[in-house]
């Protein structure tokens, strides 16, 4: 996805506060100016150091997508993983080696590849801070 050089901007000044609702503004911004996807629901947020879990505040629409939304701050390389939850069943969305950027990162799946999923867990090893925030977008369908 190309980003404005303002996007980038506030991605960095999101980084700098490093909380839910910097990272909030950032990814609500980005989809309110995607040609691509919609924001449909705002499923839950957290801030942890170390493991987490962000239960969701409603059921996505299978023809929907999940949309995960992320900013991380390690001392040491350490790998993570944003792993959906569904009646205890896991499916991995990412797994990350280590933090990558000073910015902001996405990771969408196709709800229904993972349909009613309850919960994101942060699977975190070492002292790894994240700010994660779970949407429900669609895609933007042009007449």
């Amino acid at each position: 996805m190309q980003r404005s050089s303002e996007n980038d901007d506030a991605a960095k000044q999101a980084y700098k506060a490093f909380t839910v609702d910097a990272l909030d503004r950032v990814a609500v911004d980005d989809l309110n100016n995607s040609d691509k996807l919609v924001l449909v629901n705002k499923l839950g947020a957290k801030s942890v150091h170390g493991d987490g879990a962000i239960p969701f505040a409603q059921k996505v629409d299978e023809n929907n997508m999940y949309y995960v939304v992320s900013m991380c701050k390690q001392k040491e390389q350490a790998p993570y993983s944003f792993v959906l939850y569904k009646d205890g069943q896991p499916h991995t969305l990412t797994t990350r080696e280590s933090c990558t950027s000073n910015g902001v990162e996405t990771v969408s799946l196709p709800a229904k590849n993972f349909p009613d999923a309850t919960s994101l867990s942060i699977i975190n090893i070492g002292n790894t801070d994240l700010v994660v925030s779970v949407y429900e977008v669609k895609e933007h369908h042009h007449e």
